[in-house]
């Protein structure tokens, strides 16, 4: 019963390449297992046309590193997923498929385009293909029992054997007339089993696609594979109601849609969970969002007496067979319609070093990163500011679109030093202002600006562009003759500029009446406040004591109030009677966090605290809807304070966790704080807050047991190499992780900076030296460029796919 069929010749060598040989290779600086398996994982896969190798029901088929997917003469789609979670912690490629589908007008009319469906991954069904486990795709394997059941009964065995589950999708009172390939592949097939030269197949076809025809009127179906999934696409013509589809699913007990909006399906070897469908037109060069969700009806039933297939007689059980579909909220019909769980990832960056240090979302949707190079040759964009690099390490700063398709604008920011950018914001009008550090005596400013000379050892600049990087409208200086170093940059309504960071200059500008014009000892943190054109200093003041004091970002509430956070070493930095903590935990020579509270003009302290005992940083602050404010960090303090029913409570192992903490307005009370990492080192850069309250961090990990939750885009570190980017959602207490993930290549990825779009999508950036760093079809970069590269990734808001 057990027909057997080869794999491709170029992807058996790929899959069984020896230990000895990675071993080798991995000596002498060649790609790494991970590497390579990343780089398995993003392979088209051919469809390979039956030609007599594999059962004769079945037309064509593909090998995924996932399992095997095979199109039937009825056109019924059966997915052969291995169960192999005892191999568990072997390193390989992970088993998973996605399923997808599209909608797009046809030729010769105006019609709607979408892309419905989602990634399905499952954990429990999870494993790997390793040089120890070849028996995973041991062609006698791969058309086991369940699936034989499928082609010649038509239903799916309740008992499961030979370590497999299958799932099979059919198109409801549809027609299925001639299933053809489409976009012959360069691949071709051998196969040869036994002894008998007759039953020999050689040059078997292979293509990129296959056809299922026009399944309902003005709908057709298509199918694409790829490493680890599987695309399902419908094209729907004019006129045609989405509304139509129905796919009955067999092989799961029960169907249902979790709160999170994804199609979760029951099997006798775990739940199988398909990501949330995400719907958005194109508008006038603009994508807008239109709301989407699984329909599931009424199950069909289908009799299943799996004991009298041996002979045996027992009543017949009843096997729900769901039927699936999509609600679509209304929308343009005259417009093309995607429905796209994957969303979108790119490389930035040229054969230097690049990466991403901030990631901001202007009202249109475009997407303005900024970040530093040392590449002679990133990609720029005519008429930009400066398109030529000045040597030493330059700030960039880049207008995408929301796809991440487009790079619609470029520039080099720099001197003939280093310069490095750490914020970003942008104004009303769409001008863009970026903060950073410059070692450039000739750094760019621009007349009348506060300050247009150089001042020291190294000086914190601000810098304001118009929409499109073409023109520098405003750039100043900030600092005094000793160093200064420039972290976050914000804005009030009225576009004045707030910049905190430290300084070790006594000289550096404060303003009369400040909060403290005296410099305190070895290193302050500075808060400034300059008018939008960057020519006048408004208000400027010290914060600090008598030891090392470190500003690291910048916030400010709806009421212009000013708020700061960072670390400091001094037990005489300034707190304020009832704030949470007015006294630091250690003995002056660890470093804590501390949050601190002013005016708008920077004459009053409203409130500051301390947070931690030992060994913590606050590197990001957020202020909510509520005017709650949100931290998050470092920590390697077992007593870093955290709350009743908060999500984790107890530091992960001997090393830094990432840490969130939420506060009251005026800083006395500590509402919610929660530890985030695993057993190794977890540091949390930059958080975000949507608008129903949910708490967003990125940030780096290395370890493999950092919580990650079921459905995410990445739920392995394994194969990510050292370091790999973490995106975590919080509710607004902190008790509860709704989303997480890893985001990842084989080498080590760091997310900085996170923000939300206002239809809730999550973009990240930062640095990735991964070659395999996902990507997406269609993106801008989808190729690594060397060195290291910025990276640009937008997620939906459950983080389940790229």
């Amino acid at each position: 019963m057990k027909r057997a069929f080869v794999i491709p010749a170029v992807l058996v060598s790929t899959m069984f390449v020896s230990k000895a040989l990675l071993a080798d290779t991995e000596d002498r600086g060649k790609p790494s297992k991970a590497e390579i398996s990343g780089k398995i994982q993003k392979l088209r896969m051919p469809f390979i046309r039956n030609e007599g190798q594999v059962d004769e029901k079945v037309t064509f088929y593909a090998n995924t590193f996932g399992g095997t997917v095979f199109v039937t003469k009825d056109g019924e789609i059966i997915y052969s997923l291995p169960n192999t979670s005892e191999r568990r912690g072997q390193t390989g490629v992970p088993l998973c498929c996605k399923q997808g589908s599209f909608v797009r007008k046809k030729t010769g009319g105006r019609g709607q385009e979408s892309h419905t469906g989602a990634t399905l991954i499952n954990p429990y069904l999870r494993g790997y293909v390793t040089q120890e486990n070849p028996e995973a795709y041991t062609p006698s394997l791969v058309l086991g029992n369940t699936v034989l059941s499928l082609l010649e009964t038509k239903d799916v065995q309740h008992e499961i054997r030979a370590k497999r589950v299958a799932l099979k999708e059919e198109i409801v009172r549809g027609r299925i007339n001639t299933i053809q390939g489409e976009e012959k592949s360069v691949t071709e097939v051998n196969y040869f089993k036994g002894n008998d030269p007759t039953r020999w197949k050689s040059d078997i076809p292979t293509y990129e696609i296959v056809s299922l025809g026009e399944v309902y009127k003005g709908v057709d179906l298509k199918l694409k594979a790829y490493g680890n999934n599987v695309e399902k696409l419908f094209y729907i013509s004019p006129d045609t109601d989405p509304g139509t589809i129905q796919v009955k699913f067999s092989g799961a007990n029960a169907l249902r849609v979790n709160k999170e909006g994804q199609l979760e399906a029951e099997t006798d070897l775990g739940t199988v969970t398909f990501t949330r469908p995400v719907a958005y037109q194109e508008i006038d060069g603009k994508k807008v969002e239109v709301a989407v969700e699984y329909r599931i009806q009424e199950p069909e039933f289908r009799s299943q007496n799996t004991d009298s297939l041996r002979g045996n007689t027992k009543p017949e059980a009843q096997t729900p067979q769901p039927i699936y579909g999509f609600k679509v909220a209304s929308y343009d019909k005259a417009r093309e319609l995607v429905i796209d769980p994957l969303l979108a990832s790119t490389y930035l960056g040229g054969s230097g070093s690049d990466s991403c240090d901030f990631i901001a979302i202007s009202q249109d949707g475009n997407v303005y990163v900024a970040g530093t190079t040392g590449s002679s040759d990133f990609p720029t964009t005519k008429s930009a500011f400066d398109t030529s690099y000045n040597g030493g390490g330059d700030v960039f700063v880049s207008r995408l679109n929301r796809d991440l398709t487009k790079l619609r604008a470029f520039t080099y920011l720099g001197g003939n030093s280093s310069d490095r950018v750490t914020s970003l914001a942008i104004g009303r009008n769409k001008n863009i202002y970026v903060a950073g550090t410059t070692w450039s005596s000739d750094f760019p400013t621009t007349k009348d600006a506060f300050d247009t000379s150089y001042n020291g050892e190294v000086d914190v600049f601000v810098s304001k562009l118009n929409s499109d990087l073409r023109k520098l409208r405003a750039s100043t200086f900030l600092g005094g003759g000793d160093w200064d170093d420039g972290a976050s940059i914000v804005m009030d309504h009225d576009e004045n500029i707030y910049v905190a960071g430290s300084t070790g200059s006594s000289d550096f500008p404060t303003t009369k009446g400040a909060f403290d014009t005296s410099f305190n000892g070895e290193e302050d943190v500075f808060i400034s406040k300059l008018n939008k054109y960057l020519t006048k200093l408004r208000a400027s003041t010290f914060l600090g004591g008598g030891d090392g004091d470190v500003g690291a970002s910048i916030a400010i509430d709806s009421d212009k109030k000013v708020y700061v956070t960072g670390g400091t070493i001094s037990e005489d930095f300034p707190t304020t009677e009832g704030a949470f903590d007015t006294s630091i935990g250690g003995s002056g020579a660890d470093s804590v966090a501390f949050v601190s509270k002013l005016n708008s003009d920077l004459t009053k302290l409203f409130a500051s605290t301390y947070l931690g005992t030992t060994d913590t940083h606050g590197y990001s602050l957020a202020i909510g809807r509520d005017r709650d404010v949100y931290v998050t960090g470092e920590t390697w303090d077992s007593d870093f304070p955290t709350t009743e029913g908060a999500f984790d409570t107890s530091l992960g192992g001997d090393a830094y966790d990432a840490f969130v903490s939420r506060f009251s307005s005026d800083l006395t009370k500590l509402l919610a704080s929660t530890f985030l990492g695993g057993d190794f080192y977890d540091f949390g850069y930059s958080l975000a807050i949507d608008r129903d309250g949910n708490v967003y961090v990125t940030g780096e990990t290395s370890s493999e047991d950092f919580p990650t939750t079921k459905g995410a885009f990445d739920t392995s570190y394994t194969y990510n190499g050292s370091d790999d980017v973490f995106i975590s959602k919080f509710n607004r207490d902190l008790t509860k992780l709704r989303a997480s993930t890893f985001l990842g290549g084989g080498g080590r990825d760091v997310g900085i900076s996170i923000a939300i779009d206002r239809d809730k999508k999550v973009y990240v950036t930062g640095s990735t030296t991964s070659s395999d760093f996902p990507t997406t079809e269609g993106a801008f970069d989808t190729s690594f460029n060397g060195g290291s590269d910025a990276f640009i990734s937008r997620l939906d808001n459950n983080l389940s796919a790229p």
